[in-house]
């Protein structure tokens, strides 16, 4: 359990309530002092429950911090113009002092934020790729030109570029084998969502095998997790409230599907399930704690004081 980095997820949908900002900014800076290691945000432009812009939110949570990372988990790339977003996020890692952690995906899921913004949905891959691909250039080069069947540019330049050099890293969230593939050309790491650890093992297994295919060492490329956990006096109460936030954030039964890839109940048995993760090659976990607004620091807490202890005499 080695050099495992552990951060908090405080952005993405609200299912339970849109905290007050105070609140969140609270949070940030008590993960902060409680030794976690990152701030992330999900992102959508619309989805079934309230969301707050992660830049907009993740700006605010470098502003109230110095040392934590701040990271998307995951930016949906295909949503807006890629130069565009070069530009958000060189100054994000600009206001951050270079704490940017880059996590982009294709989304799909919702498909009304496609058409609300105009971009077939269809094309949510290929945009993807062409996406990173500029992203990347812009964040490098001091000038660059682009001709792909999406984006078209001559001659562009970002100022300032990134602190980080020579771009922040980045890291890919999806399952499919496009993800895979993605992720060994373009990525630091691979951050797998609603994956049990046999599938951590295989996915990972399978980027480090694309890996050379792309001029990548296999071994420069990392695995990491996006978690949701709960953790109570015992399973079965924590169980059901992972089960009804997961419920309502994505608008389908969760019922079958948390015992295989969440963690819940006690200290010790959320420990023991991290453990399988880790001991799977996850190296970057982004825990999401499935509670109601008001419990948000006493579920930091209780993860900062009851389960971190217990992996880090391995760390």
């Amino acid at each position: 359990m080695s050099g495992i980095r552990i951060g908090l997820s405080l952005g993405g949908a609200f299912p339970q309530g849109v905290p007050p900002a105070g609140s969140l900014l609270a949070a940030a800076r008590h993960a902060e002092q409680a030794g976690f290691d990152a701030l992330w945000s999900g992102d959508h432009v619309m989805m079934y429950s309230p969301i707050v812009d992660c830049v907009t939110l993740l700006a605010a949570f470098a502003g109230v911090t110095r040392r934590v990372s701040v990271g998307t988990a995951v930016y949906l790339v295909p949503l807006r113009h890629p130069v565009v977003t070069a530009k958000i996020f060189a100054g994000l890692d600009y206001v951050s002092n270079g704490r940017l952690v880059f996590g982009a995906g294709v989304g799909g899921e919702f498909a009304r934020e496609f058409e609300a913004v105009g971009v077939p949905h269809r094309e949510r891959g290929s945009r993807t790729d062409e996406g990173l691909e500029i992203i990347r250039l812009l964040w490098s080069e001091p000038r660059a030109s682009f001709a792909g069947r999406h984006f078209r540019f001559a001659d562009v330049a970002l100022e300032p570029r990134p602190i980080q050099r020579p771009h922040p890293p980045i890291w890919i969230g999806g399952r499919s084998e496009a993800a895979l593939r993605r992720t060994a050309r373009f990525a630091r790491g691979w951050l797998a969502y609603m994956a049990t650890p046999e599938r951590i093992r295989t996915s990972t297994a399978r980027i480090r095998d694309l890996a050379p295919g792309f001029g990548r060492a296999p071994d420069d490329i990392e695995a990491g997790l996006l978690l949701f956990a709960f953790i109570g006096r015992d399973r079965e109460t924590a169980r059901g409230r992972v089960i009804a936030d997961l419920s309502t954030r994505y608008n389908q039964p969760f019922e079958g599907l948390v015992d295989r890839y969440c963690a819940f109940g006690t200290p010790a048995e959320c420990a023991e399930s991290i453990e399988r993760f880790v001991a799977a090659g996850v190296s970057e976990l982004v825990v999401k704690l499935t509670c109601a607004p008001d419990e948000q620091l006493d579920q930091q807490s209780a993860l900062a004081e009851g389960v971190l202890p217990l992996l880090r005499p391995a760390r």
